[in-house]
């Protein structure tokens, strides 16, 4: 039941949230993922902050662990 329940957290993130979260776990700073993605650093901000508000993540750590968690960043 609970991987059913982070798998639909997953699919709640938009496409954007989930490739910045990609992004993150690679190692990338915000300016670094801005950069790569040619968007503003604050739009990067933006984004995470949603997708942390939504996998309940307090920190940039939490969220990296969840995307090795939950298939989002695979090497």
């Amino acid at each position: 039941m609970a991987l059913r329940k982070r798998r639909s957290i997953a699919q709640r993130l938009t496409a954007r949230e989930t490739e910045i979260v990609e992004l993150l776990a690679q190692g990338l700073s915000n300016a670094e993922i801005a950069d790569q993605l040619f968007i503003e650093t604050s739009t990067v901000e933006s984004h995470l902050g949603r997708a942390m508000a939504k996998i309940g993540a307090r920190d940039r750590l939490q969220t990296v662990v969840w995307a090795y968690q939950n298939g989002v960043f695979r090497r």
